[in-house]
C-alpha cells in the first residue's frame, strides 16, 4: 500500500504541476460562470438552463481530463526511458498501474470539487437555494469518469498517447450509444452476427447508465437503488480495465 500511495501522490503532484491541468480548471469555471448569462438569456427557465450547461461543462472538461492525461500517463514514462528505472526498484508492475490510476482518479475529483463549488455559488446567486440533488448527477459524472480513466490508462499501456486518446473518445462515445447499437442487433437476421455483435454490445461501456443530468434539470427523482447499481457496475467495468491494464503491461518487454 505504500508504494501504491507513494505513486498515487507523485502521478498527482506531477499533473498539478502541469500547466494545462490549471487551465482547464479555470477555463471550465469561466465557462460555468458564462452559464449565468445564458440562463438570463431564457426568461423563465433560466435555473434550468444554467444548471443542464453547469452539468454538461463538469462532465465534458472532466472527460477532458480524463481523456488526454489518462493517454499519456504510462506511455510518458515508457518514451522518456524512465520506465526502466521505475521497474528495477521493489516496485510490482500492477502498483505501479494501480498507483496511476488512483492518481489521476485523485486529480478529477480536485476539479469535480473545484467546479462544484463554483456550480453551487452560481446556482446559490440565482435561486438563493441549494439544490442537493445535483450531487446526484455529478456523483455518477465521477463514477463514469473512473471507467473512461481505467480504459485511458489501460490503452497507455502499449499505445501511443495520440491512438490512446482517439480510442477512448472512440469508447466513449460508443458507450453513449450502447443502447442504440442493442436496438440494431436485436433487429440483425444472421445468428452468428447477431451473437457476435451482442458480445461486443457486453464489452462496451454502458455510459448512458451515468447521464441523470436530464431528470436533475426537469425535477424528477432519481432512487438511491438505480444510483448504487450504476455505480457497483462502474466501479465493477473499471476494476476489470485496470485488471487487463496490470495484465498487458505485466508483459511488456522494455529492455
Amino acid at each position: 500500500m505504500r508504494t501504491i500511495s507513494a505513486i498515487t501522490i507523485s502521478t498527482f503532484k506531477e499533473a498539478v504541476r502541469d500547466k494545462v491541468f490549471y487551465n482547464l480548471v479555470i477555463f471550465s469555471l469561466i465557462v460555468l460562470a458564462s452559464s449565468r448569462i445564458l440562463g438570463l438569456l431564457s426568461s423563465g427557465q433560466e435555473i434550468k438552463i444554467v444548471m443542464d450547461v453547469g452539468l454538461g461543462c463538469i462532465s465534458i472538461f472532466g472527460l477532458i481530463i480524463s481523456i488526454f492525461i489518462g493517454g499519456n500517463l504510462v506511455y510518458k514514462e515508457i518514451e522518456r526511458g524512465t520506465i526502466q528505472t521505475i521497474i528495477v526498484k521493489p516496485i510490482d508492475r500492477h502498483e505501479y498501474i494501480i498507483g496511476k490510476y488512483l492518481g489521476l482518479l485523485l486529480i478529477i475529483f480536485l476539479n469535480l470539487i473545484f467546479m462544484t463549488i463554483g456550480f453551487y455559488v452560481i446556482l446559490k446567486g440565482i435561486s438563493g437555494t441549494w439544490n442537493f440533488s445535483i450531487i446526484q448527477s455529478i456523483f455518477l459524472i465521477f463514477v463514469e469518469l473512473m471507467v473512461i480513466s481505467s480504459i485511458a490508462i489501460m490503452f497507455s499501456t502499449f499505445l501511443s498517447p495520440l491512438l490512446s486518446i482517439l480510442l477512448t473518445f472512440c469508447l466513449f462515445t460508443m458507450g453513449h450509444l450502447s443502447e442504440d447499437f442493442l436496438f440494431i442487433v436485436e433487429k440483425m437476421e444472421g445468428s452468428f452476427l447477431k451473437f457476435v455483435s451482442k458480445i461486443i454490445y457486453y464489452i462496451l461501456p454502458h455510459l448512458s447508465n451515468f447521464n441523470i443530468k436530464n431528470e436533475i434539470v426537469h425535477g424528477f427523482s432519481v432512487s438511491g437503488d438505480y444510483i448504487f447499481s450504476s455505480s457497483l457496475y462502474g466501479v465493477s467495468y473499471s476494476f476489470a480495465t485496470i485488471f487487463l491494464a496490470i495484465i498487458i503491461f505485466r508483459n511488456r518487454n522494455f529492455k
